[in-house]
Order: C-alpha cells, then structure tokens, then sequence
C-alpha cells in the first residue's frame, strides 16, 4: 500500500481534510487516484470515497463508478458513491453523473490568520466557550447536530452517524491531536465544533447550533475563541473552514475574519431507502 504525501495535494480543502482521514481512516494513493475506507464506518458518505487527481471529463462516468465499485463496494448495495478531485475551482464535466443521479455540491473553502482574526459584530458574551470534557459535553454534541427529517435517512440512522462520529471524533482529542469546543448557556451546551490540526494548519469540523440558540450571536463567539485557542494554545498559522456555497453560516465565519480561498466541488449519489 502506497501511502499518500498530504503536500501533494493541491487542494487546502482536501489536503486539511486528509489530516484527519490518515488518523481515522485507510488512505492509498493508487497513482491516478486515492482510495479513502473508513471500515469502522461503512456507512460514512466521505469517510468511504475516491479522490481523483483530475477533474471530471466527458465520458469519465462508467470508468470513475467502477473504480469507486471495484476500490469501496457495490453503490446499489451500499446505499451510496463518493466522488472529488484535486483541482481547486473546477467544476469539470458532470452532466452524465447528474443524468445518473448524482448531486454535485459546491463549498466554500475560507481561512483566517492571526492578522485577519477579529471580534464579530455579534458577540455573545453570555456562554462559557471551553472543550467538552465530560460524556455528558459529548452525549449533548449528538443533541446539538441532529436535524429534523434529515435527508440522508431515518431518525436512527443518523443518531448512529452521529455517534460513531462523536466516538471517533473525542479519541483523537483525548489523544491529543484535536479539541471539541463548546458554547455552554448555564451549563447547558448550545453551539459546539471541532478543531484538528499538523504543520501549523487547523481545520474545523461540522460547526453546529442547536436550533434553541441560534441567532443569538453564539456561534460567532464560539468560532472567534476557538480560532483564539488555536493560534495561542496550540500556535497555529492558518485555520481552514469550509462551508456550503448556499449556508448562511459563511457570513458568519467571514465576521470573524476568514475570507475566501478556494471553491471545492464533489458528485455524491444515494439511495435514501438504504438508511431508513
């Protein structure tokens, strides 16, 4: 198995993302692609994905789906296929895989620096930001992320995801290698995210707002302390966020003092009867 050198990877996105998929997850760098299987977690959309060196080409559909098929598994039996590439701001050609159902998402990648880090206009000086700690700080972060009507399956299936996330997510902050920060109001968590980091680049991690709390100014407090502890605490450069195109929460990031960097594209296709 040939590993992947994360400096090769030319997308900040991708890249700060490996970080975290070489500590929880397989990485083989087959050449023309990487192969990325989290077997713990089967189910995982983008812990289970191909990354291809090239953006998507006219004709690319039956050779890109087989080689997520013959590299991951059967899509029809999994329930889904996961597809990016490592060129930044490229769309490419994705017409046959949107004609086979695939959805394209669009993000934006942003960073913030030391210089660039400013106090949001709203700030909520009300909660306790600090790093969750107890099982109670991580049962509530399950709380805090779960949706209503989920789109991607029942009820059960995405507290299972969310739980075999907090589970992987807290041994590498007990291991020392990432923190969970958490916006407490009177003790009990509203806002939390995550932070992991190497070669002094931070990347978040699913920012989230339980519903009871949003609008408050507390999750632009949360990202301005976090982004404090990284670049005091843990002596960090640049802090990477990515965000979906079409989110409100990119305006509250760029409050904070990120700024555009990068646009990030990838084709996901699944079937919702799977994970009912």
């Amino acid at each position: 198995m040939k590993k992947l050198n994360p400096k090769e990877i030319k997308s900040l996105a991708i890249r700060t993302n490996m970080i975290m998929d070489l500590k929880t997850a397989q990485v083989e760098d087959k050449g023309e692609y990487v192969v990325i299987r989290t077997p713990s977690r089967p189910s995982y959309f983008w812990g289970n994905y191909i990354l291809m060196r090239e953006a998507p080409f006219q004709g690319c559909y039956e050779k890109w789906l087989g080689i997520f098929e013959r590299e991951i598994g059967d899509s029809g039996q999994l329930g889904f296929a996961s597809l990016a590439w490592d060129i930044p701001n490229e769309t490419g050609e994705v017409a046959e895989f949107l004609k086979h159902g695939f959805k394209m998402e669009d993000s934006r990648v942003l960073t913030c620096s030391r210089e660039s880090l400013v106090e949001p206009p709203k700030f909520n000086s009300e909660v306790e930001v600090r790093p969750l700690v107890s099982d109670a700080d991580w049962k509530r972060l399950v709380e805090i992320h779960f949706e209503k009507n989920w789109e991607y399956g029942s009820d059960e299936a995405q507290l299972k995801f969310l739980q075999e996330g907090a589970v992987e997510f807290r041994k590498l902050c007990e291991a020392g290698e990432a923190v969970r920060m958490g916006a407490y109001f009177d003790g009990l968590g509203a806002a939390d995210l995550g932070l992991y980091w190497q070669d002094g680049l931070g990347r978040f991690n699913n920012v989230a707002t339980h519903e009871d709390f949003r609008r408050r100014g507390i999750c632009g407090r949360l990202v301005y302390e976090t982004c404090k502890y990284g670049f005091e605490k843990m002596g960090l450069d640049t802090l990477v966020m990515e965000a979906d195109e079409n989110y409100h929460a990119a305006k509250i990031y760029e409050s904070v003092g990120f700024s555009l960097t990068e646009k990030l594209y990838t084709l996901g296709w699944y079937d919702k009867s799977k994970f009912e």
